[in-house]
């Protein structure tokens, strides 16, 4: 049980780690995207109006959590590519800097992470980066690269994991700084890589 203070209330939070051994299942979404940010601009996400993607996956999530019999979730993640968020800036929980926000810089997928319930939000989150997530426009080279791309220095932190960057510093690696355009922008792969055990996985 993890307790917290959340605008002058307290509140906890509840966590299940199944033994290991034990039999679990999981989400994983591979390249989650809502008609905002990088997924607006360059229309990354095309059938967003569709499947009505900003309240559809949130609901689905919604849907499937918080069971407590055998058909439980143990956890959820995204695979790369995550809502086309080119910085962040909406990740955070609380209201977004909105003297930061562009079109471009993902500053409304709070959207998505408003309507999580606790039993989401509680579950165990796995993160891995994509080349949207290194590059806006998802290479790291020619006239679509700049000197903007995150490099995946803000997914590290907020969609952290143990890595591997832990062994050596924690709890991410933080040199050399990002420079230039391209894969010299993109943070250490220990910032990324991470592998453990849960369940029977």
């Amino acid at each position: 049980t993890f307790s917290f203070t959340e605008s002058g209330e307290s509140r906890s939070v509840s966590f299940y780690t199944p033994a290991k051994g034990e039999g679990v299942a999981g989400i994983l979404i591979a390249d989650p995207c809502i008609n905002e940010g990088m997924g607006k601009l360059v229309r990354f996400c095309t059938l967003w109006d569709t499947f009505n993607t900003i309240e559809t996956i949130p609901g689905l999530l919604n849907a499937f959590m918080g069971r407590t019999d055998h058909s439980r979730i143990h956890f959820w993640g995204t695979l790369g590519d995550n809502w086309y968020d080119s910085n962040g800036q909406g990740s955070f929980p609380g209201e977004p800097d909105l003297t930061l926000t562009t079109e471009t810089n993902g500053g409304n997928i709070m959207k998505i992470y408003d309507q999580l319930s606790d039993d989401v939000l509680s579950t165990y989150q796995l993160m891995v980066p994509g080349n949207h997530d290194l590059w806006d426009y998802g290479s790291p080279g020619g006239k679509l690269a700049y000197e903007s791309d995150n490099g995946g220095w803000g997914h590290a932190q907020y969609y952290a994991m143990d890595t591997m960057a832990s062994t050596k510093e924690s709890p991410f690696l933080w040199s050399p700084e990002p420079n230039g355009k391209g894969w010299s922008r993109v943070a250490p792969s220990e910032n990324f890589n991470f592998y453990h055990q849960m369940g029977n996985l």
